[in-house]
C-alpha cells in the first residue's frame, strides 16, 4: 500500500485539473482512499508507518474538503498557478465593485420580509453566476490576476449569501 500520495489534489483523486469536477468520482475516490488508509489497517504496523498513514489520511481529507467546495477548488487552481490569496487580508480593489458592495450591503439592510429576501437572493445568485463565468474565462485564458480578482469578488458574494441565509432564518422564525 503506497503511503506516498500525489501532492496535487486533482491527481490524488484522478480528476482533470478543472473548475468543474465529477462529484461522484471525487466521492468514490475519496471513499476508496479512506478505506485504504483506515487506522485499523495499520494497527499491527510500526509507529512510523502508523504516523505516515495518519498523515496520508489527513492529506486525503484536506484534498477532499478543498475539491468538494467550488470556491476552495477555484483558489486551489490558482494556487497551482502560484497565485495566492489570503482570506483575511485580500479584497477586491475594483472601485466599481467597492461601490457595488456598498449598494448590496444597503440592500441587505433594507430587507423587510421573506419576498424581499427571496428576490435579493435570486439577484445575488445571478450576479455570482456571471462572476463564475468570468472566473472560468479568465482561468481558461491564463489571465491569473483577472481570475484572482473574480474570485475575490465571488468570496464577497459568498459571505453575503451566508448573511442572507441568516436573515432568511430570522424572517422564517418570525
Amino acid at each position: 500500500m503506497p503511503l506516498e500520495l500525489p501532492q496535487n489534489y486533482f491527481e490524488l483523486f484522478q480528476l482533470a485539473c478543472a473548475l468543474e469536477v465529477d462529484e461522484r468520482q471525487l466521492t468514490e475516490q475519496y471513499r476508496a482512499l479512506q478505506r485504504e488508509l483506515h487506522p485499523d489497517r495499520f494497527a499491527a504496523a510500526g509507529p512510523q508507518e502508523r504516523r505516515l498513514a495518519a498523515q496520508a489520511a489527513a492529506h486525503v481529507n484536506q484534498a477532499y474538503r478543498t475539491l468538494s467546495d467550488r470556491h476552495e477548488r477555484a483558489a486551489y487552481l490558482l494556487h497551482l498557478q502560484e497565485v495566492e490569496m489570503d482570506d483575511e487580508k485580500d479584497t477586491s480593489t475594483d472601485t466599481e465593485f467597492l461601490m457595488r458592495q456598498m449598494e448590496l450591503r444597503e440592500g441587505m439592510e433594507a430587507l423587510d420580509g421573506m419576498p424581499a429576501v427571496e428576490a435579493f437572493g435570486t439577484r445575488l445568485e445571478q450576479e455570482a453566476g456571471a462572476l463564475w463565468e468570468d472566473f472560468g474565462a479568465c482561468y481558461a485564458g491564463e489571465r491569473w490576476p483577472d481570475a484572482r480578482e473574480a474570485l475575490l469578488k465571488l468570496r464577497f458574494y459568498r459571505r453575503l449569501q451566508q448573511q442572507l441565509q441568516v436573515c432568511k432564518e430570522q424572517f422564517a422564525a418570525g
